[in-house]
């Protein structure tokens, strides 16, 4: 998912997966940037790590938990830069079971 601001670009800006595949997204910064889900820190079980100038964040076995709004936020002495919104969208294998019914 690819978000572009002045300061902070995030890829892919919409994404869809169902419950239990993995999500990916890169957002690259001028400063060491953080990862906001729904208007909250991320939780300790995503996987963040740098490649390159990317901070990429990986979710393993994604459930409708995850679903929702990411940003990348930096943030330096005195200025935050807030990405533009990414948005992951869960499949639910219940919803797609009693769809098909």
């Amino acid at each position: 998912m690819n978000i572009d601001l002045v300061h902070n670009k995030v890829s892919p800006k919409l994404l869809h997966v169902r419950e239990g595949e993995s999500a990916t997204f890169r957002c690259h910064s001028r400063t060491e940037p953080l990862w906001i889900h729904n208007e909250e820190l991320l939780e300790p079980h995503v996987l963040i790590e740098y490649v390159g100038n990317y901070l990429t964040l990986f979710i393993a076995n994604v459930s409708c938990s995850d679903h929702g709004k990411y940003e990348c936020l930096g943030e330096e002495p005195y200025r935050r830069y807030f990405s533009d919104q990414a948005w992951l969208i869960v499949n639910s294998k219940m919803f797609l079971v009693l769809f098909i019914i």
